[in-house]
Formats: C-alpha cells, sequence, structure tokens
C-alpha cells in the first residue's frame, strides 16, 4: 500500500512510480500540466511557431476541417473583447495605408491610457460609456496616423456623425483636452 501525495488516502499502486490514487490521478496531471506550460510558456510558444512554419499545410488542413469551430471560436472571442477587435482593424487599415510606421501603431494599452485620460467620455459629447470608439482626430482617410496622439475617445453617435471630417468641420470646436 501507498500513500496518495495529493489527497493522503492509501491506495494499492498499479505501477512502480505511481504517485497518487486513482481518484486523483487526472486531477494532479491536469494540474502538472498547467503549471509546466506556464513555467514554460515562451519555450512552448517558440517550438509552437516553429512546428507551425514547419508544418503550414497540416494547419491550413486543420483550419479547412474545421472551419465552424474555429468561426465560433472568433467570434466569441471578438464578441468578449470588442475594443481589440476594433484596434486590430484600425491597425490593419493604418498599415494598408501606409501612413503610420508599425512601431507607433495605436497598443491596446495605449487605448487604455487615452481612455482612462478622458475619463472614459466621448471627446466630443461629454457622455460616459463602457463602449467608445477609436476617433481619429485627423481622419486616416485624410493622411492621420493611427497613433495615441491622433485618436480620441467618441460615442459611436458622434463618431458616425463625424464621418471623415476633422472636429473643427463636424462641430464646429477642437476636441476637449480630457
Amino acid at each position: 500500500m501507498k500513500t496518495c501525495q495529493r489527497c493522503g488516502k492509501e491506495y494499492q499502486p498499479t505501477g512502480t512510480y505511481q504517485k497518487f490514487c486513482a481518484d486523483c490521478r487526472d486531477v494532479a496531471g491536469k494540474e502538472a500540466v498547467a503549471q509546466y506550460a506556464q513555467i514554460h510558456k515562451k519555450e512552448l510558444s517558440a517550438y509552437s511557431l516553429k512546428w507551425y512554419y514547419a508544418h503550414p499545410r497540416c494547419h491550413d488542413q486543420w483550419i479547412a476541417a474545421h472551419r465552424d469551430k474555429v468561426r465560433a471560436t472568433k467570434a466569441a472571442y471578438e464578441k468578449r473583447h470588442p475594443e481589440k477587435r476594433q484596434l486590430i482593424t484600425i491597425k490593419h487599415r493604418a498599415l494598408k495605408r501606409g501612413n503610420t510606421p508599425v512601431d507607433e501603431v495605436l497598443t491596446f494599452s495605449q487605448w487604455q491610457q487615452v481612455l482612462d485620460s478622458y475619463g472614459h467620455r466621448c471627446a466630443y459629447c461629454g457622455v460616459k460609456s463602457d463602449h467608445l470608439t477609436v476617433d481619429h482626430v485627423i481622419p486616416v482617410a485624410r493622411g492621420g496616423q493611427d497613433t495615441m496622439a491622433n485618436v480620441v475617445p467618441a460615442c459611436q453617435h458622434c463618431n458616425c456623425s463625424k464621418g471623415a471630417k476633422t472636429p473643427e468641420e463636424r462641430f464646429g470646436m477642437g476636441v476637449c483636452s480630457g
């Protein structure tokens, strides 16, 4: 008889190196895997990328075979994190236009700083909201950059009504300083 290292109860081992009873074996294994993954996160990530680049067809085949699962996972993530999806779209558009250097493109943490500096209020009408959108003071369509210095939070109504105009053209004023 041996004593389980997890729960402390006695059990009859089925193998020489068994440390846990049958009840604790699965739970302890999952905990060990999670702990290992947390400690070796960078190495596992590097290994995954290395494998992905070595086997791109396998990855593409899996994506094609599980298209519905991939779409559902992406949709669920985007629903949980709409602000991140919005920033990804903005970054893609800015890089496509080529008017913002890659190292200056607005990041999620910078966007959070902008929101905090405006007190989570619309820069134009002052409405406090959890669903503010990124508004470019000088619109990207007119050469504005996707940088922290050129964005302000705006409610959906103000951002849509402003469109590709400057604040002076649309509202007859500048942006509030926060």
